[in-house]
């Protein structure tokens, strides 16, 4: 994303109250932007390359996790 990375972005959306799963994808990562990314409330975080299935796997149980938090919230 040019102008923001993926930790901008999770602030950004902390500021404005936006509640969706996020799944961060880097191609420089670390330990430290991982466990920064979850705390700020990141789904899950994956750096490149990865595995397609593995990538589906998470989009999928994000989509899962929200469901069942739009369904409790209504």
């Amino acid at each position: 994303m040019p102008g923001m990375d993926g930790i901008a972005m999770m602030h950004e959306m902390r500021k404005l109250g936006l509640s969706t799963e996020v799944l961060i994808l880097t191609g420089h990562g670390s330990i430290d932007t991982a466990l920064e990314a979850i705390r700020l409330g990141a789904y899950d975080y994956a750096t490149k390359p990865c595995e397609i299935s593995d990538l589906v796997s998470k989009i999928e149980a994000a989509f899962e996790r929200k469901s069942i938090k739009d369904k409790k919230g209504s």
